[in-house]
């Protein structure tokens, strides 16, 4: 992730944007392989959970 949004904000982004960000689904939680994909960024990173409404498991 951190090459991605390395060469996005090299390449990609104007001079008045904000720095990319990077989001990772996963479809289990896995605190071990998240710990360790994470360990050693500088970067800030945010870390969040979420759950799907019921009323759009129906669709």
């Amino acid at each position: 992730m951190n090459f991605y949004l390395s060469v996005v904000n090299d390449q990609l982004r104007h001079p008045d944007d904000q720095p990319s960000i990077g989001m990772i689904l996963c479809k289990t939680k896995d605190r071990f392989i998240a710990e360790y994909a994470l360990q050693d960024l500088s970067k800030p990173i945010g870390i969040s959970g979420h759950q799907l409404a019921a009323a759009l498991a129906h669709y």
